[in-house]
């Protein structure tokens, strides 16, 4: 593949094992090939998604939510990409005023950045440097919109 077919992937999931079974054997694929790979977790599935780990003996409900992030970390780096989690709520996940903040601001940077793509700003260090400013600006949006 060329630098050009080498695109960063964004993987947005809804819990935290879905980016495995849905995705992974295309984030392996991409990443083999060099490109990048970048999941997003919304929620790490600590209710519904976890009812074999609370018939097995977990306690709680953070140990449920540690044991579900270990388990994502690990399998994104089985895969070659890095993983974070916006830490929502799960069964029911409730779209407060946070969640909508975090949410738009990860939409409003996704269209930014291929936006970008379209002008062909692909990768390399303008692209880096467009995406962290990106990442720095939402972060303190988010920030802002949060204390008010």
């Amino acid at each position: 593949m060329s630098s050009i077919e080498k695109p960063n992937l964004l993987i947005v999931s809804a819990h935290a094992a879905d980016f495995v079974w849905r995705s992974g054997g295309t984030i392996a694929r991409y990443v083999e090939a060099g490109s990048t790979a970048h999941v997003v977790c919304a929620s790490v599935g600590q209710r519904g998604e976890s009812i074999r780990l609370w018939e097995n003996g977990a306690t709680s409900e953070a140990q449920i939510i540690e044991m579900r992030r270990k388990e994502s970390i690990e399998a994104s780096e089985v895969l070659g990409a890095t993983v974070e989690f916006l830490d929502l709520d799960d069964h029911p996940m409730l779209y407060g005023r946070d969640a909508v903040i975090v949410l738009f601001l990860w939409h409003a940077t996704l269209r930014i950045l291929l936006l970008l793509h379209d002008f062909g700003i692909r990768t390399g260090p303008v692209s880096a440097l467009i995406g962290n400013g990106l990442a720095l600006l939402c972060t303190l949006a988010a920030a802002y919109l949060l204390s008010l």
